[in-house]
């Protein structure tokens, strides 16, 4: 495909994803920001970088999970991240073959276990995946493994974690979906304001370290406070009060510190992730790179299942973002039309004559 269509594929994918459905009147700044800074659509710029980064059989790193009720006994996370984190592994495992390693708090490994098995992985333990993935020419009918595994909340630990994990699995690629990043006083927020570090794994130590490596990151968010954000840092500053000034003690703003070399943004995070896939199916010329709407169905009734709760509704049902799953299904559904007129094999070479 010319690079003339490609542009205009990936501008529909974006357009598409960034559209402000929940009308909270944050997602088309932030967009306009970041595609400022890139000169080019976002999820594209984000899967090039992929197919220039990953190798095959290689392992990705995927950090995901927001703890939005640590008080609870039974620790709760949020519906947006995990299942974008779920359906992003099994497009980067079907167009490259990879082992996903997948990030999170320790308290909220098994919910997250379960959405990752949603998207048809069996979880084992990393090594055990790599054995399992690794040791075998993948595509040939065999045991598709990803692995969960925790990372610290305190800094200190998570700088020390972050060079072990590197050094050990030799990633490709990290990619964060749906991660509060540390402000400039290391403090992590909601996009209210509030103070959520206590509860927050700081893998912003892992992406620095990838960063200082040459590793290709992603950051994927939709509120102006997740990792990765910090390529726009100045911007929200200057449109969002809350970016300036928080409603904790730290009173430096929700603004994160850290940058990844690609921003997607989107109006909920999953979304950001699908984004990826849809370009990454365009660039693959495979469109079941791009997952479906029957596993979309099957990954948020798993989420649900977890007793991951939507952060808008508070319900632990098949919903993200106060939207329910027909909402994000539909989504698919126009996304997987949009790759199917990037590739002229199936959409058929004469619909793209001028």
């Amino acid at each position: 495909m010319n690079e003339e269509r490609l542009l205009i594929i990936g501008k529909a994918i974006d357009h598409l994803v960034n559209v402000d459905i929940s009308g909270r009147g944050i997602i088309g700044k932030l967009h306009s920001f970041a595609l400022e800074k890139t000169g080019e659509p976002l999820a594209l710029k984000a899967a090039k970088g992929l197919m220039k980064s990953v190798k095959e059989r290689s392992v990705v790193f995927i950090c995901t999970g927001w703890v939005h009720r640590p008080w609870a006994s039974e620790n709760i996370a949020e519906t947006d991240g995990p299942p974008g984190a779920a359906s992003l592994a099994l497009s980067l495992h079907k167009a490259f073959g990879i082992v996903p390693i997948v990030i999170t708090e320790q308290n909220i490994i098994k919910a997250i276990e379960k959405v990752i098995q949603a998207a048809g992985f069996v979880t084992l333990k990393p090594d055990e995946a790599l054995k399992t993935t690794q040791g075998t020419p993948f595509r040939g009918g065999l045991l598709k493994a990803a692995s969960v595994i925790s990372f610290p909340i305190e800094a200190e630990l998570a700088r020390i974690e972050s060079v072990s994990l590197i050094e050990r699995y030799n990633p490709t690629s990290v990619i964060v979906i749906e991660k509060g990043g540390m402000n400039e006083t290391g403090a992590v927020h909601s996009s209210r304001g509030d103070d959520t570090s206590e509860s927050m794994a700081k893998v912003d130590y892992l992406v620095m370290e990838a960063t200082r490596r040459g590793i290709f990151t992603i950051g994927i968010g939709d509120g102006g406070n997740e990792i990765g954000m910090g390529l726009i840092k100045e911007k929200l500053k200057e449109h969002f009060p809350l970016a300036r000034k928080c409603n904790c003690p730290c009173g430096k703003g929700i603004a994160p510190e850290i940058e990844t070399d690609c921003l997607v943004t989107a109006n909920v995070s999953n979304w950001g992730a699908y984004a990826v896939e849809a370009c990454l199916a365009v660039l693959k010329q495979d469109p079941d790179i791009l997952h479906n709407e029957i596993i979309e169905d099957r990954i948020l009734t798993r989420t649900a299942d977890a007793q991951l709760a939507d952060g808008i509704s508070g319900y632990a049902e098949p919903s993200v973002d106060g939207m329910l799953a027909n909402v994000h299904r539909s989504l698919i559904v126009l996304l997987r039309e949009i790759v199917k007129r990037g590739i002229p094999e199936i959409y058929g070479k004469s619909r793209f004559a001028r």
